[in-house]
């Protein structure tokens, strides 16, 4: 029943049994499931709901709810070279189906010249570990680079969104 089709139709059944402001009604019920519902040792002889409660009437309570399993957390190793040539540096826009699709970043690699700032700098998704490697190369002229990246003035960096791992780069080039 992991399917979109049947997540959908739960979804039009519980609407279809909601006042259209269900605010309150959804309140209560994260109170109750915190409170008095709980995944271990829930209330069920003291439970409002108990005489229409499918898992007390199974003896199913201990089974419920089904909990997925848990994704396992990779760990991922980045380099970012963040490049100033005369006030400008070169940035890329993220593709799309990527984690951080339409964001902008750094040189993704270790440019010759780049000196070291920052090595294992850590950041923490949901299911990844980033550590990342900061470089930064001040360079006379322009490198040659991948397609995709363009030149701007540093000065406008910060009208571009970035993740928050490129933010914490230019924290530590500030």
């Amino acid at each position: 029943m992991g399917t979109s089709a049947a997540k959908k139709e739960f979804t039009r059944l519980a609407r279809s049994l909601l006042p259209a402001d269900a605010s309150s009604f959804n309140q209560g019920l994260m109170d109750f499931g915190a409170l008095q519902c709980v995944p271990q040792n829930p209330s069920c002889e003291e439970c409002p709901l108990r005489s229409t409660c499918n898992a007390y009437r199974t003896g199913r309570v201990a089974l419920l709810p089904v909990k997925k399993e848990k994704t396992p957390v990779k760990e991922v190793h980045l380099s970012y070279t963040y490049i100033k040539v005369k006030g400008y540096t070169a940035i890329r826009r993220r593709g799309p189906g990527d984690i951080w699709q339409g964001l902008w970043e750094p040189y993704a690699g270790v440019l010759d010249g780049a000196r070291l700032l920052r090595s294992g700098v850590k950041h923490q998704l949901i299911h990844r570990t980033l550590l990342a490697d900061f470089y930064l190369l001040e360079a006379p002229e322009r490198p040659a680079l991948p397609e995709g990246y363009v030149w701007i003035p540093e000065s406008e960096l910060d009208g571009y969104a970035k993740p928050r791992l490129v933010e914490m780069l230019l924290e530590i080039i500030k």
